[in-house]
């Protein structure tokens, strides 16, 4: 299942939300302070481009804000309590030729688009994990404020990275989540 959604911010939180976003600090994959992290998949592959520390760590207000943005959106992604883990990621079109079709180690996942909208950019949605990149099924254009939500078990990757730098290229919000059943509480 795929859903998306426009206007996510109003339009003074998406401009607060950003600017907070741009102060945080960027790390290579090789940099990330992925302590705690080094034995979850994500981290054992080259992620491209740039991202920040869990944004909990880094700014623990601006995490509970997105947070409390995503739970009240009472959509069928929210149907059991979850935990997130949620990054901002920096990708230029330096970055294009690393990409790859990927899927996350959790339950569902999704993108908030944060940079001006670029409708030759996006993400693509494949129906299996193929390195030709021919089985493509959904392509949901970048457009500014939108959030994508996803299983994360879809195959998906980056499309058409932009711009050259965090004033013109792809930034986004990318939240991991997990469902919490009442035996684990």
């Amino acid at each position: 299942m795929i859903l998306v959604i426009d206007n996510f911010f109003d339009a003074n939180s998406l401009q607060l939300v950003t600017n907070e976003i741009k102060k945080l600090q960027f790390y290579s994959c090789e940099n990330h302070p992925c302590d705690g992290y080094k034995d979850v998949p994500e981290y054992q592959t080259k992620f491209p481009g740039t991202r920040t520390d869990i944004i909990e760590r880094a700014n623990p207000l601006l995490n509970s804000f997105i947070y409390n943005c995503i739970k009240d959106t009472g959509k069928s992604f929210l149907n059991h309590r979850f935990t997130l883990e949620q990054f901002a990621h920096l990708r230029t079109e330096d970055d294009n030729a690393a990409d790859y079709i990927h899927q996350d180690p959790v339950d569902w996942a999704y993108l908030i688009y944060l940079s001006d909208t670029n409708l030759t950019s996006g993400t693509k949605m494949y129906s299996a994990i193929d390195s030709k990149k021919d089985n493509e099924n959904t392509f949901i254009h970048f457009v500014q404020n939108r959030v994508v939500m996803f299983d994360s078990s879809t195959p998906h990757m980056a499309w058409n990275n932009h711009g050259q730098n965090m004033d013109n290229g792809r930034l986004t919000i990318n939240g991991f989540c997990k469902y919490i059943y009442p035996e684990e509480q």
